[in-house]
């Protein structure tokens, strides 16, 4: 997609003068890297969004974990689930095998919490 999207972004990011090494991509990726690099870091996210919104780039800024949690699009595509006894959502699993829930069905176990369990028939032996 770099032919479709990139000249906008270019344009936006006034960086004109990289437009004819489109054509190059991928084999100058890491200069055209480098030069956008360059450009993110000497303007704000508000300067970025408003050159990419009137240049009409396609975009959405990265966030952060706890920002993530109250996301409006991340709740609405099932992005964190709830577990029992958990006190903050957790990522989903991001690879659906079946059609089975795929969400978790209580915590993992504490350090320790099932050693009766596993090494009780172990300790006859001893």
């Amino acid at each position: 997609e770099v032919p479709r999207h990139m000249p906008k972004i270019l344009k936006a990011l006034k960086l004109d003068r990289l437009l004819p090494e489109i054509k190059g991509f991928p084999q100058n990726r890491a200069m055209l890297i480098k030069e956008l690099d360059q450009a993110f870091a000497e303007l704000t996210m508000e300067q970025i969004s408003k050159a990419f919104d009137a240049a009409d780039v396609w975009y959405a800024p990265v966030r952060k974990y706890e920002d993530m949690l109250h996301d409006e699009q991340a709740n609405a595509c099932g992005a964190f689930v709830t577990v029992p006894n958990v006190n903050t959502k957790l990522l989903a699993s991001p690879v659906l095998l079946s059609a089975a829930d795929s969400r978790p069905k209580t915590r993992a176990p504490l350090l320790g919490e099932h050693n009766d369990e596993i090494f009780g028939p172990l300790r006859s032996k001893l």
